[in-house]
């Protein structure tokens, strides 16, 4: 795991190169005299570094080939990485860093971002009904060596990954993220989506642990991994999804109450500053 690295050409090299457009976005607002929030950036250089790992350490070489390995590189792609994105607040960055067009110019690429956002596409994508839907079907790629029965096929191809990455970005950025949203619920809603969701992956882990049949029997015993139990690393691999959803979760759970406590906080300061009364001329 520690040494067996093999570059991924589309995350390696999408995590660097996003980590770097972040960092020279935030040099040139610094430039400008513009603090960006030290936390942001910490939290999108710690996603880029979680794609990294979970794609080109030994994570990503041993995904294809053992179910247990494949379950957290899974977790951490579909959960963890999507929860440090969302709270870098990357759209946020680049509306402040690139300059409007101005009138009587063609859209410049901050217009172009403007639109994307606020577009018919982004509100579909992140209605609350839909992003449950898809959340469910993000376990779909876990059962493929089930349907590849044979066939020596790698796990986890670039789609898939992809998939992960989207479908859970596209789940917390409204809820949790800083960037504004389309949809964005009520801090109560938003708790309530989160509790209707925490136990999904523990349903899918327990029912996999409890399994006595190999997901995909024929796929694994052609890869062959001789120190491998294949039942055993499938239980395993159940185990990990069980405490690994449940652990970014409460995560979650937490960056939600601790926004809806500053936002609260912001709204009573707004309320204090308001003039308490208003005087009549007489």
């Amino acid at each position: 795991m520690l040494v067996d690295w093999r570059w991924n050409l589309l995350f390696g090299t999408g995590a660097l190169v996003l980590a770097g457009l972040y960092l020279a976005a935030v040099r040139r607002l610094a430039a400008r005299g513009v603090r960006w929030p030290v936390g942001r950036t910490v939290a999108w250089l710690l996603g880029c570094a979680t794609l990294l790992v979970a794609t080109s350490s030994g994570l990503g070489f041993y995904s294809p080939s053992m179910f247990s390995v494949h379950m957290i590189s899974h977790m951490t792609l579909n959960m963890l990485a999507p929860i440090l994105l969302s709270l870098g607040g990357a759209v946020t960055l680049a509306l402040r860093v690139l300059r409007p067009a101005g009138r009587g110019n063609p859209p410049g690429p901050r217009e172009w971002l403007l639109a994307a956002v606020h577009s018919r596409v982004a509100k579909v994508v992140t209605h609350p009904a839909l992003r449950r839907c898809c959340s469910s079907l993000v376990l779909r790629p876990v059962l493929h060596p089930a349907v590849r029965r044979g066939a020596a096929v790698p796990l986890d191809p670039p789609a898939d990954e992809l998939h992960f990455v989207l479908v859970g970005y596209l789940f917390l950025w409204p809820l949790i993220g800083v960037d504004a949203a389309p949809h964005r619920l009520p801090h109560l809603g938003r708790l309530a989506v989160m509790l209707a969701t925490m136990p999904f992956h523990a349903f899918f882990g327990v029912a996999v642990m409890s399994s006595s049949t190999v997901l995909g029997e024929n796929f694994y015993r052609q890869v062959g991994l001789p120190w491998v139990d294949l039942l055993d690393d499938q239980r395993t691999g159940g185990g990990i999804a069980w405490a690994t959803g449940e652990i970014p979760m409460l995560l979650v759970m937490v960056t939600l109450v601790v926004q809806w406590s500053r936002d609260d906080s912001r709204e009573a300061a707004r309320k204090d500053r308001r003039p308490s009364g208003t005087t009549t001329r007489s």
